[in-house]
């Protein structure tokens, strides 16, 4: 029966690539200790001799298949590890207030107006740091950039810090991704930078930032011109935030994104214009295979615009997947399946195995696959619809605006559990905003950029820049009108992980497996997946690393910072991660008192009681009531310590606390557990859950570990 029900799913074997890749990267990740070399290549060797054992010298279809799965989750083990030793490299361990800086300007970024720009150093000489503790890259935020090109070397004062850890534990770790970008250290200049010499090196980065400069000159609206040099040239740096938004609003974020929307527009686009030329010249077209030279023209234009526009991890996905299917067409082969996303994902988990973690990889997959899997199994209605009996010209409209709905639908649908997870927010009228922002893009923006492209040789490009800009206008108008509908995004409570791993789970095992009957299983991790969601409670307290901001979630709607003034990153962040409103936001008092607003069914009687959550404050410190609980704040712990552990079920000091004095609640005799300063400089930021049972305490590093991208875990 097992082997009947092998032989049915065999022609979804290749789709195992990548998922049984990715699981053997996730488990490296996973770890809070990094694993010793040797351990995964073991692994792969012995699977890899028990998978041929089983196949060639004793046939076990079944052992063989099981061995070749272990092989493929060692093989993405392998892979992350020897990428995380190839871009070792020096991460600063401590702030440098005053730094003297001597580099080359490898990438600059323009930010947004009156921001200056953004430039990475390469082979940074930094005087107060030995050439062993240098740092290989130096991202800088530069104010006054003028003269600065890419390729001179230059010298700056600047400040720099070290990577920013997470947030809070079990948020986006900005370490890991700079170590895996090779980037170790952050800062700003105080002054214009002193320019060293010219180089000969960074020419097209020199390229696209005197071509940004050109849109500049063609228009002369910021957030137009800054769109326009997103599609063309990759910078997004310089789109004003108010546009950002109004476009996360309306669901159309990925169209600043370079993926498969443009890298198809732009290829397809020359495929079909030079076949149709070829086609026009007889002798040509009688006597060679056109449509080859078509496809290969197409790839060419796929990688060239790709490396025009930086290989991020959407555009590297789009430049394979559509390289292999012009690379189908060259060979006479079917061009459209799922199995080309599978084999594109495969392949850049082997060349990155870090963007396994990254929210653009997920997103991106998660919708080609999605729609590629509903047109085919949706053929059959489509095939009807185009062979009606109606007018020609109604049934190809027809098919297009059914097509552009449902494509909204079913990407707006696969890339939902992402969007909610790490960025906590929902467009509502995104199908909306894609209906009509699509055909603007299509039919005016991406074939003006097209022509852009073909007349820069001859310096010509400024008529078809100047048509972009006005198609990025009508896309902005469409984007401000929807966010400014009711409820636009809806702001959404963060999800526990479990959660998304459980819906990820779901639709991989619908896209694998054939027949409705197996694929009804995902049911189950589905529904596990909704149960986690539902019954999910955010952290009740969180306090940063540097213990200048902590934060009370007084109930599901209200939070109380300790100041506004500091740390307003991460003040942000928790705040979108509890689906909190900035306007539900109060700040600690210096003295008095404040109480959460009664909620729910039985407000009435809440409201004669004690309140639901109080925080009552002092110049010594605060004590916040939460669940039945007490909650110490002690900002002056050698006066006030011993009276606040007598009373406390949890005690927080921004400072080290006193030693040699127990924290003892009188009440119940138990040890009541401490948060001090010494605490969040080595475990990073805080978040504490308050249960009926027991308070719950983590950190950054007791969720994370010591791992080579830590701060403390590179400098060992």
């Amino acid at each position: 029966m097992l082997q009947r029900f092998l032989a049915t799913q065999k022609d979804n074997a290749v789709l195992w690539l990548p998922v049984l890749t990715g699981l053997g990267i996730a488990l490296y990740f996973s770890l809070q200790n990094e694993p010793l070399w040797w351990i995964g290549l073991a692994v792969l060797g012995v699977c890899a001799a028990a998978s041929a054992f089983f196949t060639f010298i004793q046939p076990r279809q079944i052992a063989a298949l099981f061995c070749t799965g272990l092989c493929l989750i060692a093989l993405g083990w392998c892979c992350v590890q020897l990428r995380a030793v190839w871009v070792a490299a020096p991460v600063l361990e401590k702030p440098l207030k005053y730094a003297q800086i001597e580099g080359q300007i490898a990438t600059i970024d323009t930010l947004e107006d009156g921001k200056g720009v953004r430039i990475v150093l390469r082979d940074p000489v930094i005087e107060e740091l030995s050439a062993e503790r240098t740092p290989r890259l130096v991202r800088l935020s530069v104010r006054k950039p003028e003269g600065l090109k890419a390729g001179q070397r230059i010298r700056v004062l600047a400040a720099l810090n070290p990577p920013a850890a997470p947030v809070a534990p079990g948020g986006y770790d900005f370490q890991r991704h700079a170590y895996f970008k090779g980037i170790g250290a952050y800062g700003f200049a105080y002054k214009a930078p002193e320019i060293l010499a010219q180089t000969g090196q960074g020419r097209l980065e020199r390229f696209r930032q005197n071509k940004a400069q050109q849109v500049e000159h063609a228009i002369p609206d910021k957030a137009q011109s800054s769109i326009v040099s997103a599609l063309l040239l990759g910078e997004r740096a310089a789109i004003p935030e108010q546009s950002w938004e109004d476009i996360r609003a309306a669901g159309l974020a990925h169209v600043i994104s370079i993926s498969g929307l443009h890298i198809s527009m732009i290829a397809i686009g020359v495929f079909f214009v030079t076949r149709l030329l070829m086609a026009m010249i007889p002798w040509l077209a009688l006597h060679h295979p056109i449509k080859k030279y078509a496809a290969f023209l197409g790839l060419f234009t796929c990688i060239a615009y790709g490396i025009m526009v930086g290989m991020e991890v959407p555009t590297l996905r789009s430049v394979i997947m559509t390289g292999l299917v012009f690379t189908a067409v060259i060979l006479d082969r079917d061009p459209f399946s799922i199995r080309l996303v599978a084999l594109a994902a495969f392949c850049i988990l082997l060349l990155q195995p870090e963007s396994l973690t990254n929210p653009g990889f997920q997103m991106s997959f998660a919708a080609v696959a999605a729609l590629i899997f509903f047109y085919e199994e949706t053929r059959g209605f489509w095939l009807k619809l185009r062979g009606g009996t109606a007018p020609k010209w109604l049934r190809w409209t027809a098919i297009w605006l059914a097509g552009a709905c449902a494509t909204s639908v079913i990407a707006t649908l696969a890339t939902t559990p992402f969007t909610i997870y790490h960025f906590q927010q929902f467009p509502i009228y995104s199908v909306i905003g894609n209906v009509l922002a699509l055909p603007v893009i299509g039919l005016i923006v991406m074939p003006a950029a097209l022509a852009a492209y073909i007349l820069m040789p001859f310096g010509a490009e400024a008529p078809a820049i100047w048509v972009m800009g006005q198609g990025v206008a009508a896309m902005l108008e469409i984007s401000r009108e929807i966010a400014s509908w009711p409820y636009a995004a809806l702001d959404i409570l963060t999800w526990p992980p479990a959660a998304l791993y459980c819906l990820v789970g779901a639709g991989v095992w619908v896209l694998i497996f054939k027949g409705w009957r197996v694929r009804a299983v995902a049911g189950l991790p589905l529904l596990a997946g909704c149960v986690l969601i539902a019954t999910y409670n955010p952290p009740d307290i969180l306090v940063t690393a540097n213990a200048k901001l902590m934060m009370i979630r007084a109930d599901n709607k209200t939070a109380w910072l300790s100041t506004r003034r500091s740390e307003k990153f991460s003040a942000e962040n928790w705040l979108r991660a509890a689906g909190i409103n900035k306007s539900n936001v109060q700040v600690w008092p210096k003295e008095g008192t404040l109480d959460a607003a009664p909620t729910g069914k039985n407000a009435a009687q809440q409201s004669d009681a004690s309140p639901v959550a109080g925080l009552s404050c002092d110049f010594h410190g605060c004590h916040a009531r939460l669940k039945g609980r007490v909650i110490a704040f002690a900002f002056d712990p050698y006066r006030t310590f011993a009276e606040d552990c007598a009373i406390a079920d949890l005690v927080m000091v921004d400072r080290p606390k006193p030693r040699g004095i127990p924290c003892i609640n009188t009440a119940s005799g138990e040890n009541v557990p401490v948060i001090d300063r010494r605490d969040l400089k080595y475990n990073g930021a805080h978040s504490v859950y308050i249960g009926a049972s027991a308070i719950r305490i983590e950190s950054v590093n007791s969720r994370r570990g010591q791992r080579p991208w830590t701060v403390a875990g590179a400098a060992r």
